[in-house]
């Protein structure tokens, strides 16, 4: 819900329990979102099959934000040396 525990603590029961509806009210439109996009891609893909001699996939038709592979961050691969010099500071402290 986003709340620092300090703000949490020192909500009241009627406040924690009006944040909390208004919460699930925005997780719901969220995903009745999410369902009426995907209704929409099937309802293009179910018209637009017909007409196409190979098979289509809804992916291919109507790509969704979550359809995409996520790029992986290029992270430097941790070497023997770089291993022991980190062990070695963290002993000293």
């Amino acid at each position: 819900m986003g709340l620092s525990l300090n703000d949490f603590l020192r909500l009241s029961i009627d406040d924690f329990q009006e944040i909390y509806h208004q919460y699930n009210e925005q997780a719901t439109q969220e995903h009745r979102l999410r369902m009426e996009e995907h209704r929409a891609s099937v309802i293009t893909l179910v018209n637009l099959l017909p007409h196409y001699k190979e098979t289509l996939k809804a992916q291919e038709v109507w790509p969704f934000p979550w359809d995409k592979k996520q790029e992986k961050k290029n992270k430097p691969k941790a070497s023997k040396e770089r291993m022991l010099m980190l062990a070695e500071k963290w002993r000293k402290k």
